[in-house]
């Protein structure tokens, strides 16, 4: 599929993008959910208490998404079940939160969402970092609650080998002459062939290396990409650059070499068409979007799903390239040891949380094997009688 913007075949990708977008119908955030400001006194006590205890431990995004799971929890306890929370231990009792899981799920037509059981298993993660009575009962409660049902539709996701071809296009794309009429309409008349470019770059690189949107978005020279002594561009993220910052006891890091077969690309980005983009000169970051800023998660995402499906047709998230990165990999015989470092993840992670995805391939594949042993087998027996006779 061509990848210029054509007018017509735009309008059709951003409707097709529009209808699949995870975000369509969902409202900004429940009429139930009460803001930190409003709890009561003890309660926004006993949460200044834990991230005081977890600032140095979790980065501000985590402590921001957990805050907004227990406005959520203390929303409904104030607004729907008409609780009057006098202490901070109030929130960890396990019929409360018991109510809020069952009720959720009923909300939802669910036997239990995925929302409900995360709130609970982050509610036992605080009990156990403060050491509250009520560790034991949770760590219960959560052991008995059922595997979630994942809120999927069943998609098609592009293949490596889909989204490696759209990047090609849009490097094609971005090195295309200019045209003569775009002088008089832009103050940067090469700056979209630069993002066309950039597009092309972004996806590659997920390609080969599946790093995640933030890396992404903040990668920046000469921190996160260099050139050591031989010349050769090598990528580095430390533990504040990570979603884990320690493992095994010592700081996180995730140093492999920029992808061999994209250097030309890089060095041709670096000099060519990144000096196209404003701020160019006064910003460290290797990605900019079309006003010289760097990309926000929401804009980056958007800018993603909406090349994907103009190049392919298909939904892609730019989270989902680890899930298509570990399946790929998988059935190709790569090891999990190798797809884990990839991913800078565990072993343990990659198999309970991204093979299991892929598990309706596993009953075609036995009956495969099933049917290849058996025909050799009789193909044996034939064999055998054959001598005889």
């Amino acid at each position: 599929m061509d990848i210029r913007p054509r007018w017509a075949g735009t309008v059709v990708a951003m409707q097709q993008l529009r209808d699949v977008s995870p975000f369509r119908g969902r409202r900004k955030a429940p009429p139930y959910q009460l803001p930190l400001a409003k709890w009561p006194k003890p309660l926004q006590r006993g949460w200044q208490a834990y991230t005081q205890q977890v600032s140095f431990r979790l980065r501000l995004r985590t402590i921001t998404g957990n805050l907004g799971m227990f406005e959520l929890y203390v929303g409904f306890l104030q607004h729907i079940e008409h609780r009057r929370l006098q202490a901070w231990e109030d929130l960890f009792a396990v019929e409360p939160l018991d109510t809020f899981v069952r009720w959720h799920a009923a909300y939802h037509g669910r036997r239990i969402t995925e929302l409900g059981a995360h709130i609970a298993r982050r509610v036992l993660a605080i009990a156990r970092l403060q050491e509250l009575p009520q560790t034991e009962a949770l760590k219960r409660y959560c052991r008995q609650l059922p595997q979630p049902e994942p809120i999927q539709d069943q998609r098609q996701l592009p293949t490596l080998a889909e989204l490696d071809a759209t990047g090609d296009q849009l490097l094609a794309h971005g090195r295309q002459p200019l045209r003569p009429w775009w002088h008089r309409t832009t103050s940067y008349p090469r700056m979209h062939h630069a993002l066309k470019f950039e597009r092309g770059l972004i996806l590659k690189l997920m390609v080969r290396i599946p790093l995640r949107s933030r890396n992404i978005r903040e990668l920046s020279r000469p921190k996160h990409l260099y050139q050591d002594q031989t010349n050769t561009w090598q990528l580095a993220f430390n533990s504040e650059d990570l979603k884990i910052a320690r493992r095994h006891g010592k700081p996180n890091t995730f140093t492999p070499p920029w992808p061999p077969d994209l250097v030309h690309q890089l060095e041709e980005w670096l000099t060519i068409y990144r000096p196209l983009l404003p701020n160019h000169q006064t910003l460290p970051h290797v990605f900019l979007n079309r006003y010289g800023r760097p990309y926000q998660q929401s804009d980056l995402c958007k800018t993603i799903q909406y090349t994907v499906m103009l190049g392919t047709g298909k939904r892609f998230h730019p989270h989902d390239i680890r899930t298509i990165y570990v399946t790929e990999m998988a059935e190709h015989g790569v090891p999990v040891e190798t797809v884990a470092y990839m991913l800078n993840d565990d072993p343990r992670t990659v198999h309970s949380k991204y093979l299991r995805l892929r598990g309706q391939n596993h009953y075609p594949k036995a009956q495969a094997m099933i049917q290849e042993i058996l025909q050799k087998a009789h193909s044996a027996q034939v064999g055998s009688r054959e001598l005889k006779a």
